[in-house]
């Protein structure tokens, strides 16, 4: 994923080639200030008397920034994923750079329904330990050990290391967002 950037765009001061997320980066600062406002605010009504002037003073200068800063955010955020860039390509190929490692979860979830989960963690993080060191895909490990394969056949190995049936309820949860967005399905797939 990146952040729009046009023609003019500067990802670095030092280093031409960078695409620093400069507008993310600002969102998030903006965003902890915001905090500290609401912080300020939330704090306003507990005053010593009737006409406690200094909550009032924190108040004047609490309030417009919160609104100041939020807008911001909202209008930086905005234009963040209207723009936001996504290379379904080169995050498979991240993925895969782990040869599987990062699907181990997965499989030790599925061995712990016969083996149980404490003797699951012990087999999956001695396979995973092992391919890592051997620079090996957890599958053929996994395949290769004889506890694990005595549970696990080939089939479920191989599901297991597919990380596109590993997304639990993440497409529900994109599709839910998308349609209280009004985003049509054709446009959020």
């Amino acid at each position: 994923l990146s952040e729009p950037s046009g023609p003019e765009s500067v990802g670095s001061s030092t280093m031409p080639q960078k695409r620093n997320p400069m507008t993310s980066e600002y969102v998030i600062a903006s965003a902890r200030l915001l905090r500290g406002a609401v912080s300020v605010l939330l704090d306003a009504p507990a005053h010593a008397g009737e006409r406690d002037m200094g909550a009032w003073a924190a108040e004047w200068v609490a309030l417009p920034q919160a609104l100041i800063l939020a807008g911001g955010v909202v209008e930086k955020l905005g234009g963040i994923l209207e723009g936001l860039v996504v290379d379904g390509g080169r995050m498979r190929t991240n993925l895969d750079l782990t040869r599987g490692a990062i699907l181990s979860e997965a499989a030790m979830m599925e061995l712990a329904r016969s083996v149980g989960h404490e003797r699951s963690h012990v087999l999956v993080t001695a396979v995973s330990r092992r391919a890592q060191a051997e620079s090996r895909t957890l599958a053929a490990v996994l395949l290769e050990d004889e506890e694990i394969s005595a549970v696990l056949s080939p089939e479920e190995v191989e599901r297991l290391s597919d990380p596109t049936g590993y997304l639990g309820l993440a497409a529900a949860a994109a599709d839910a967002v998308a349609a209280r967005a009004g985003i049509p399905a054709e446009v959020a797939s």
